[in-house]
């Protein structure tokens, strides 16, 4: 789109190259054309009326080039930007919703047998809520009603 810009913005500019040089060729066509100079004026006329059509096209041109650059270009560039972030998105759940239940069962397995070390331990070498912490945090990833491992309140 910003090749195309620029391209409408040179096209533009030799349309005004065009329009100035034809402007500048009524200027000398009365000592061109100096032995018969009836139809000058005429020619003159045509050849202006040609440079205002060409100075109109170069103005359209530019405008083109400006609304392109300013809308259709900035339209395109956030649109381009909300797929990128849908495709990062789309990539960070992929990456993300592997499944976690053999993992979780190691954890579990883990705190269950850290808790029953803490059980086998006399009373007085317990930390204190140690045995109760250690509960909690299996019964957080433990097997329920709501699914294998209770992963509803996890995930």
């Amino acid at each position: 789109m910003e090749r195309v810009i620029k391209r409408k913005e040179g096209l533009a500019a030799e349309y005004g190259r065009l329009a100035l040089t034809m402007q500048t060729v009524t200027e000398t066509s009365e000592d061109t054309y100096s032995i018969d100079t009836n139809d000058v004026p005429m020619l003159n006329e045509g050849i202006l009326a040609s440079a205002k059509h060409i100075t109109t096209g170069q103005i359209l041109l530019e405008d083109e080039s400006r609304g392109w650059d300013e809308g259709v270009l900035e339209d395109t560039k956030r649109q381009r930007d909300g797929l990128v972030s849908m495709r990062d998105m789309f990539d960070r759940k992929d990456k993300l919703s592997k499944d976690n239940i053999p993992q979780l069962e190691r954890r579990i397995q883990a705190t269950e047998s850290k808790l029953a070390g803490v059980r086998a331990k006399p009373d007085n070498l317990k930390k204190p809520g140690e045995e109760h912490k250690l509960g909690e945090a299996i019964s957080k990833v433990s097997p329920s009603k709501d699914g294998p491992l209770g992963l509803i309140s996890i995930c």
